[in-house]
């Protein structure tokens, strides 16, 4: 607090998990696959991370004996990252043992689903928000709310996204000073508002997938693909 009405907030936060996977077959087991019949073994290491802040102007002030008023601006930055490394490999050596080195062959592509197992999404999100509520005697309250968000997920000029809200409430029992065992408060609200969604990421333009071991020819040479995904990004998304 730094007078009698005004105060500032600021609040830093960090969402984190290291998720460590591993998935095991011996060579021989039953399995229709022909790709993994003579072993797999696939590791998988995966983090994300969240980082949230927030910095707030908080108001208040006591218009009258009953009327009060309370608002806020803030704003909020936001960062998600995604990371994915995994590797697969297949045609195992030694019975029992799982290590890559023990299997003949190691990729970054998963032999099951075809899909790499290396990936890494950002997204950064900033807003800006305020809200402004009036009380009257503690049984009417009337609220006005509004925050604008802008994205990294979309294209530049899709970015920004506006969504409002308004509420009224009110308390019949404290307005008639009503108090029972059965009933010791009733509020009444009726309010609207609006949320924002934004796609994820790299979803508005069509990406290249590579494959270094696209193909292994009879004499064993290895021969890398490219191709346009199957997935054919929009940029029109909002």
């Amino acid at each position: 607090d730094f007078s009698n009405d005004f105060s500032l907030t600021y609040r830093m936060g960090l969402d984190t998990y290291t998720d460590l996977q591993e998935a095991k077959l011996n060579k021989g087991g039953q399995i229709t696959d022909v790709n993994v019949g003579g072993g797999f073994y696939r590791t998988l290491n995966v983090r994300n991370s969240i980082w949230n802040h927030d910095l707030i102007l908080n108001y208040k002030k006591d218009i009258s004996d009953k009327l009060h008023l309370s608002a806020l601006v803030g704003g909020n930055n936001r960062f998600d990252q995604y990371e994915q490394v995994g590797l697969a490999s297949t045609g195992q050596l030694s019975f029992g043992l799982f290590r890559h080195q023990n299997f003949t062959t190691t990729s970054a592509r998963d032999p099951l689903s075809t899909n790499s197992m290396n990936e890494t999404q950002q997204e950064r999100r900033i807003g800006a928000y305020g809200n402004l509520v009036l009380d009257y005697a503690d049984y009417l309250f009337f609220t006005l709310s509004a925050r604008n968000d802008w994205t990294s997920t979309v294209e530049e000029e899709n970015r920004r996204i506006l969504y409002p809200g308004a509420s009224i409430a009110f308390i019949p029992t404290t307005a008639f000073d009503i108090s029972s065992n059965t009933l010791n408060q009733l509020k009444v609200r009726l309010s609207y508002g609006t949320s924002a969604g934004f796609p994820v990421p790299y979803s508005t333009r069509s990406t290249l997938n590579q494959n270094a071991r696209g193909f292994i020819t009879p004499s064993g040479t290895v021969l890398a693909t490219q191709g346009i995904s199957n997935t054919l990004g929009n940029p029109n998304l909002k």
